[in-house]
């Protein structure tokens, strides 16, 4: 069972997803809360460890995108997909 951590400010839309995806079954959805910052992003990922992270490439942040989330998260030692 992988653990799946989703980064969004769209929640949402994150579980009519999941529900629908089907993947509910055979994994875990980890705490979500609307996307606030890169360091929550990482705290989060330190605390729960996921083996998968979903990040949305708007966050409702303007001057900080899904991609400046993964080079923050990369950089931290973060090897999960």
């Amino acid at each position: 069972m992988a653990k799946v951590l989703f980064i969004d400010d769209r929640l949402d839309e994150v579980i009519r997803q999941w529900q629908s995806s089907g993947c509910a079954s055979n994994h875990e959805l980890l705490p979500l809360e609307p996307f606030d910052s890169i360091e929550r992003t990482c705290q989060m990922v330190n605390t729960f460890e996921p083996d998968v992270i979903l990040i949305g490439y708007g966050l409702g942040k303007p001057d900080i995108t899904g991609a400046d989330v993964i080079r923050s998260l990369h950089e931290g030692g973060y090897s999960g997909y």
